[in-house]
């Protein structure tokens, strides 16, 4: 018997650019996505990005950085269950769950370390819906990197990532070409559709 179902999902997480906090909708059964619905980015506020600010590259198993993480953590994920609140709302959703990415502050996954500000439980508690969270830290506990922590997953969602660099192979091996100054460029759809590709032609 069957038991998996198609679960309608929102996922929440930061821009590492600071321009706000992205939601997007998409519809699956966690092998396949069926639906991607609406989406948008909230800008912060000046006074969340300030706090925002104020924390990054700070480690928050440091005793002297605890306090101000953790108050930086409160503000974002208040301001991004409101988002959230207001998204579902306007959209006429109704959520099985919620992807909660948080905002990364520190990430070094060469000392196994990566941190995101973002309370789970506190999303959950602010918005009635059952949330998902910490996703990076649980990858880099798998032996991962942290980021991208679902590389197949963007594969599947940006195919043409094999064209580019098909292209710039082969734009490589043409004898009048110097390989170090090949440019690409393109649409971007998301910052780990880039990431994925210059990762793989060696940026």
């Amino acid at each position: 018997m069957n038991n998996i179902k198609n679960l309608t999902a929102v996922g929440i997480v930061g821009s590492t650019s600071l321009d706000g906090l992205g939601l997007a909708v998409t519809e699956t059964d966690g092998v396949d996505v069926y639906c991607r619905g609406p989406s948008r980015t909230v800008p912060y506020e000046d006074e969340l990005l300030d706090q925002i600010r104020s924390v990054l590259g700070k480690r928050a198993d440091s005793p002297e950085n605890a306090v101000n993480i953790r108050r930086a953590e409160i503000a974002f994920s208040e301001f991004a269950a409101a988002a959230v609140c207001g998204f579902v709302q306007e959209e006429s959703l109704v959520p099985d769950v919620l992807g909660f990415g948080g905002h990364t502050i520190c990430h070094r996954p060469s000392e196994h370390y990566t941190h995101q500000i973002g309370d789970g439980q506190l999303m959950a508690d602010l918005t009635g819906i059952r949330t998902v969270a910490r996703f990076r830290n649980a990858d880099i506990l798998a032996g991962g990197q942290g980021a991208p922590f679902a590389p197949g997953y963007y594969e599947a969602l940006f195919g043409e990532v094999d064209d580019i660099v098909s292209a710039y192979e082969y734009a490589a091996s043409l004898p009048y070409v110097d390989p170090e100054r090949i440019y690409l460029a393109g649409r971007q759809r998301r910052d780990e559709s880039f990431r994925l590709r210059a990762g793989q032609c060696g940026y």
